[in-house]
């Protein structure tokens, strides 16, 4: 669960997922893996300060970030958290539930909802995607993640 998203489901590694739609963006060469690494970690925990370094965290919430190849390059990062912060048997009804609490918690546009909604547009689906949609828009008994949205605020 994202902390900065008011405790809502983030996408992350999974055994029980499965590969999802993404990008590799490209940098360029003069660019150090560590310097890559510090600036992902970055972007993900929304830190602004340049100097900030990739701390490698170990607690249950840390982002991680990993490693691996590809064959059309060298080195690819990603985005991960420690296997203590990630929920074991996701469930649809746990993943609404907690989006839809994330809409008091976290600032304008950043909660699970909205996190769904856009990662849905991106044509990013999971395993548990189509029935986690559904859940929420029961559990808010809407028609839409846009008016999921709306009332998740007033439920909350």
């Amino acid at each position: 669960m994202s902390q900065t998203r008011g405790g809502a489901p983030t996408l992350a590694p999974h055994p029980a997922g499965a590969p999802v739609k993404a990008q590799i963006l490209v940098l360029d060469d003069t660019l150090s893996v560590e310097q890559a690494q510090d600036r992902l970690w970055r972007r993900e925990t929304r830190t602004e300060d340049p100097a900030k370094k990739y701390p490698a965290g170990t607690s249950p919430n840390s982002i991680r970030v990993g490693q691996t190849s590809h064959p059309s390059v060298a080195t690819v990062l990603y985005t991960d958290y420690n296997p203590e912060g990630k929920i074991e048997h996701p469930t649809a009804a746990l993943l609404a539930q907690a989006a839809i609490a994330s809409v008091a918690k976290a600032a304008p546009g950043q909660d699970g909802i909205t996190y769904l909604r856009n990662a849905m547009a991106a044509g990013i689906k999971t395993p548990l995607t189509e029935a986690y949609q559904a859940e929420v828009l029961r559990q808010t008994s809407t028609q839409d993640l846009g008016e999921a949205r709306g009332t998740a605020g007033a439920l909350t």
